[in-house]
Order: C-alpha cells, then structure tokens, then sequence
C-alpha cells in the first residue's frame, strides 16, 4: 500500500512579495550607505584641498613679512658682532699700540718720527686719531702727506709721502715747489738750480717752480740759476754760458725739448735762446 506524499505548501504569492520588497529595500539602504560614504571622502579630500590652498595663500601673503624679518635678525646679527669686535678692540689690551711702523721717510729720520708719536703707544688701535697722528707730525716741514694704516693686533702704520726739493734760495737753501723751506742740501742737492730776485711763495715764484717741475732732469741739472720779474718773464742761465729767455709757464714740456735741440748746436755757445715762442725759437 503506497503512502501518500505529503508537498510543502507553497508559499503565497503576498510571501514573495514582501521577501522581494524587502530585499530592495536592503539594497537601496547598500547604496544610499554606499554613496554617503563616496560622498564624505569627497568632502574630507575637498576640505584637506582647501587648507592646502589656504596655507599656500598665507605663506605667498607673508612671504615678504618674513622677509624683512629675516633681514632685520640678519642686520641685527651684524651690528651685535660689530659692536662686540669694537668693544674687544677698545677694551683689549693686546689690541693696543705696541709697534709703530714708519714708511716713506727718507729726508725726517723715522726715528724722529716714532718719538713724535709716543703718546699714541698703549691707545687701542681702534681709537687711534689721524688728526692727533697729524697734529705731532705738523713740525715736520719736509713731509708733504701722511696716511695712518691699522696692523691688528698691536701695530700702526705711518705712510707719508716727503716735498721733493725744485731749486736753491739764494741763501743755499732748499724749497719745494709750494715755496716751503726744506732746509740746507744733502749730497747731490747742491746741484739743483738757484731762484736768484724771486719771493718765495709768491705768485712769480709759482710760475718758477711750474717751470721746474715740468723740466728733463738732462735739462734741470744744466740750469744754473733762474730769475723772473714777473710769472711772465721768466729767464734762466745754462752751465756753459746761454741765457735762455723762457717767458711764461706754458709750454714748459716743448720748451724744454727745444732748448736742449739748440744746445746741441755749436752756434748757439754763449748766446741767448729766446724760446717764449717755443714754435719760433730766436737765437741772437
């Protein structure tokens, strides 16, 4: 005897249809969770975008604050350190005058020149003062110039630059040619012409002594005396005899050369050389 089947009862059509509801409801939920989470991480990466440009725009807007900023701390640095190398210098006794170096000299005697400027050994060198250096060397006549050059640690350097010597006073004494009085010759000096009716100093003596400096030394040491009534006349005496009628200051360089042409001629021994017009020397 067959026993009967039992079937499971089929679900109902409003089961399935719930189930199905259901199921896209889940879904639906999925993807709205799904899209809020897509939705977040575009927010954050558009926030984190943003501050990176908001900082961007801050250091561009400030840049040129911490510029100067910086440049001020630097300038600062600098002005710290100098003031400190000042004081070290003012303060320090190894950075005073120890050693008192003389460059130049040759008429004054540097030792001469050291004594004059004892007082200044034991002053920092920071401290030491052209116009105290200038004031002791004023006795020295011969020097024309000085330079005053700091030696750290301990050391001075004193450059001058002496007067070079043009002619002879009558009275056998040497000047330059700003009229200052160089006192008797040394060796080999006495050779240097002689300003024979001339004021030192003066306006005539001014135009002598443009004359001498502008000669070849050829033609300087053949000059035995010069003379002048006036910056215009001037007239000098040669070693072997001519008299030569010089006139003003200019042209000096071409009178000069066409002096010693002439000299080189016997024709003109023991006559007088008027080269005032050096382009049309006369000799008579």
């Amino acid at each position: 005897m067959r026993r009967p089947q039992y079937r499971t009862p089929a679900r109902s059509v409003t089961e399935r249809v719930d189930r199905e509801l259901r199921d896209r409801s889940r879904e639906e939920m999925e993807r709205e969770a799904q899209l809020a989470r897509e939705e977040q991480r575009e927010l954050r990466r558009v926030a984190k975008e943003r501050r990176r440009a908001e900082r961007s725009d801050l250091r561009r807007f400030t840049a040129a604050r911490r510029k100067r900023l910086r440049n001020w701390l630097v300038g600062f640095g600098v002005v710290a350190v100098s003031i400190g190398v000042l004081v070290a210098l003012v303060t320090t006794p190894v950075m005073s005058v120890r050693e008192i170096r003389v460059e130049g000299a040759d008429r004054v005697s540097a030792d001469e020149i050291r004594e004059a400027l004892q007082d200044q050994f034991g002053t920092p060198i920071a401290l030491v003062s052209e116009e105290e250096v200038g004031e002791r060397l004023s006795g020295f006549a011969a020097l024309e110039s000085y330079a005053v050059d700091l030696a750290p640690p301990s050391a001075i350097v004193i450059r001058v630059h002496e007067r070079v010597p043009v002619a002879l006073t009558e009275d056998g004494e040497l000047v330059d040619a700003a009229g200052i009085n160089l006192g008797e010759p040394r060796d080999g000096e006495g050779d240097l012409p002689t300003v024979v009716d001339v004021t030192i100093g003066g306006d005539t003596f001014a135009s002598v002594s443009r004359v001498l400096v502008n000669l070849s030394p050829e033609m300087l040491a053949r000059v035995e005396t010069v003379t002048a009534e006036s910056p215009q006349s001037i007239s000098m005496t040669i070693d072997s005899g001519e008299t030569v009628i010089w006139g003003g200051p200019e042209q000096s360089t071409l009178k000069s050369d066409t002096v010693q042409v002439l000299l080189a001629s016997d024709a003109v021994n023991g006559r007088t050389i008027d080269v005032s017009a050096p382009e049309h020397p006369v000799v008579r």
